[in-house]
């Protein structure tokens, strides 16, 4: 991920629950992303990507 392009990320969760971001990649830290929305900020865990938590597109 690089900082100031826009990504879809889809978190997939206990229980086959689901959560979709779509924003823009705000600042990068050792451990996380800031990826900021229309209303919010939140982050995306390094760790999460690497164990496949999270499916991450480019838009």
């Amino acid at each position: 991920m690089k900082v100031g392009k826009r990504y879809e990320v889809i978190q997939s969760g206990r229980k086959g629950y689901k959560n979709k971001l779509i924003g823009t990649v705000v600042q990068e830290y050792p451990s996380f992303y800031v990826l900021e929305t229309r209303n919010y900020k939140t982050c995306v865990d390094k760790a999460g990507m690497i164990s496949s938590q999270y499916n991450i597109t480019a838009i």
